[in-house]
């Protein structure tokens, strides 16, 4: 009887230990999944976007320039326009995939007022969803922002955001690739 137990207990070891192989196998491959979605965006980008604030419609020539972060397994991003009405907006971007909530994390700050995280996940190999929800002046804020690639070289950029439910901000905009190798920022 002593051993048919032993041999129970081992045999639920091994059972126990090989399912958590699988579950770090299959962690480990949407890890290097998300990374190499993220090989996409490497390179400077330009867009004649069109950014409707408050009802108001922009037309801007748009730039991103992505590069890679901590070894590849981030990007990091400038973004910046210059329009008379808005402003010359400067933004920074530091991207990651967390394994283990199997998300995208995308913090931005920007010399507009805008510092929060929008977390998302690639729908497919090519399309990547993020959002953001918060507060602003003790009302809900929510954004929602699509990226699909079309080849290498195009990228269709659509964001909304909503203050207390009315829409607040719309951005539209098909991105270029102008080169890819974007510079590596210095340390």
């Amino acid at each position: 009887m002593k051993s048919k137990i032993l041999t129970l207990i081992f045999l639920s070891a091994i059972l126990f230990l090989n399912t958590n192989a699988v579950r770090a196998q299959d962690a480990n491959l949407k890890t290097q999944s998300a990374h190499n979605n993220f090989i996409q965006f490497i390179g400077i980008w330009e867009a004649d976007a069109v950014l409707t604030v408050d009802g108001k419609q922009h037309n801007v020539r748009y730039h991103i320039n992505f590069r890679k972060a901590a070894n590849g397994k981030g990007l990091y991003a400038d973004e910046w326009f210059n329009d008379t009405a808005l402003g010359n907006m400067k933004g920074a971007n530091l991207i990651g995939y967390d394994p283990y909530d199997s998300k995208v994390h995308w913090y931005s700050v920007d010399n507009m007022g805008t510092t929060h995280e929008h977390i998302g996940d690639w729908t497919d190999s090519d399309t990547f969803y993020m959002e953001h929800n918060g507060m602003r002046d003790g009302k809900k804020y929510a954004e929602k922002i699509w990226m699909k690639f079309n080849g290498k070289d195009e990228m269709e950029f659509k964001l909304h955001s909503t203050l207390d439910g009315k829409e607040s901000y719309k951005a539209l905009a098909t991105f270029h690739r102008k080169s890819l190798q974007a510079p590596e920022k210095k340390q």
